[in-house]
């Protein structure tokens, strides 16, 4: 299932730098450049805790990553 999001005002697991998504499979651009489609079924490793999050998990370490 996917969802609309704003990268630029949320802190979910799938805009952190430390979510290991090299292809970014759970993102999909829209036109505007902040907004995102967001697979929410998606679970990929957190380089910082080493287990399995979902895309719409969160936590204290988040860091914003390029997109």
């Amino acid at each position: 299932m996917k969802i609309l999001e704003n990268c630029q005002k949320n802190r979910w697991c799938c805009f952190c730098k430390y979510w290991y998504d090299p292809t970014n499979s759970a993102l999909t651009p829209r036109l505007n450049r902040d907004m995102y489609d967001v697979d929410k079924t998606v679970k990929c490793r957190c380089t910082c805790k080493n287990l399995l999050t979902p895309a719409v998990g969160n936590c204290p370490k988040f860091e914003k990553k390029p997109l």
